[in-house]
């Protein structure tokens, strides 16, 4: 009989939004039939803490209002142009259940503002494509675009929406001009350790719980980068985000055993 192989303890890593999720509601406490699960925990049970952060964002982009870049001039024409789509695109935002529209029964949502409509969406849209993400405490880190479309996606028009080719295939187009973003220079500007920077004492206490570290964890010492330069060495935002190890920092188990498979993921 052979042996069986245990593979060697592994620290637990959460998504950095597990840790910052735990913040309180800007409602106050809301009650658990008002919160909502989440797979992955990529955006907030607590739906108080995702109007806040879309509230501030429509503030933000009516402030500073910008021409549609062409991916969006053309989404809008797609969905203009096709009947049966403007419709649903129409509809869905009539059909965000209550619990969206107001979470505490009115209390403090009423004075937050929320996307009306698919031109608002693709304002919305418009800026997040050209807007390096910031670090933030809110649980909003990374997820902007579901958050715009949190309420209208789940309900039936929404639902229609986004199984239609044509919407797949503007939605493609969009990321992929998102990625040249986020793969370009212009997206290191909130690599600093300032407020709002990904290496401020805030972010990297944050990354340093997400990632199980001790009081000693340093991010130097887990990630290939040199704090004395710029943006720690980081050429855009992609580069910080797909960071590498430095070597030994995560073994890989039996590696040299080909009857093991391991799910580097």
């Amino acid at each position: 009989m052979t042996a069986s192989k245990t593979p060697p303890p592994r620290r637990q890593l959460l998504p950095i939004n597990t840790l910052l999720t735990r913040r309180q509601s800007p409602y106050g406490d809301i009650p658990e039939t008002l919160k909502l699960p989440r797979h992955g925990k990529w955006l907030p049970g607590d739906i108080g803490l995702i109007q806040k952060w879309v509230h501030d964002m429509i503030l933000h982009v009516e402030a500073n209002p910008q021409p549609f870049r062409p991916v969006f001039q053309e989404f809008q024409k797609v969905i203009k142009t096709d009947l049966a789509l403007y419709m649903v695109f129409i509809t869905m935002f009539k059909e965000i259940p209550a619990k969206y529209k107001d979470p505490i029964r009115g209390h403090l949502s009423s004075k937050w503002r929320k996307v009306q409509d698919y031109v608002h969406m693709l304002q919305l849209f418009n800026y997040i494509l050209t807007t390096a993400p910031a670090f933030n405490d809110s649980g909003m880190v990374g997820v902007p675009i579901n958050a715009v479309l949190d309420g209208p996606m789940g309900t039936k028009a929404g639902n229609a929406a986004f199984l239609n080719p044509k919407v797949n295939e503007m939605f493609k187009k969009m990321l992929d001009e998102w990625a040249r973003f986020l793969g370009s220079p212009d997206f290191t500007s909130v690599l600093h350790d300032k407020k709002d920077g990904w290496f401020s004492p805030h972010a990297l206490e944050a990354m340093r719980h997400a990632a199980r570290g001790s009081e000693k964890w340093k991010f130097e010492d887990e990630y290939i980068c040199d704090p004395k330069i710029p943006h720690y060495g980081f050429k855009s935002w992609d580069d910080f985000f797909i960071k590498r190890f430095k070597e030994g920092v995560r073994p890989v188990a039996y590696k040299d055993d080909d009857n093991v498979i391991v799910n580097a993921c």
